[in-house]
């Protein structure tokens, strides 16, 4: 199935990525659909939002074209790039939160510490990853 038969064929309910010049592919599921407009629903509660994209072509109705925006197929790889990017965010979070040496000399001890334990490339496997 090519990009334009699957945007065309998208329907209430269906999940798809939603991709910008700055951020990784977030998923959605689809709120509403017209001839020509596609409608995705953006967050949750009172914060949540509608957006609207070209059943056509994909892409953000309005905006600029620094903030322009695109549907994308839900593919693994793109699920998986997604699942990394939430993982690698909240390990940041923990880690800056747990972990904050306070004097020059514990810093460089923490510094050291942390590069022992990185895999050179070239000994990485799928299980050390």
């Amino acid at each position: 199935m090519n990009e334009s038969e699957w945007l065309m064929g998208l329907k209430t309910g269906d999940d798809v990525f939603v991709e910008g010049r700055s951020d990784i592919g977030i998923p959605y599921k689809i709120r509403r659909t017209t001839p020509t407009l596609i409608v995705v629903e953006v967050g949750t509660g009172l914060s949540a939002y509608e957006e609207k994209f070209n059943r056509k072509s994909g892409r953000s109705l309005g905006g600029d074209a620094w903030s322009r925006k695109y549907l994308q197929m839900p593919t693994d790889e793109l699920r998986e790039k997604y699942e990394l990017a939430i993982l690698s965010r909240k390990a940041k979070r923990l880690f800056s939160e747990t972990i904050i040496p306070k004097t020059k000399t514990e810093l460089l001890e923490f510094i050291k510490v942390i590069e022992s334990l990185k895999v050179p490339v070239s000994e990485k496997t799928d299980e050390s990853c």
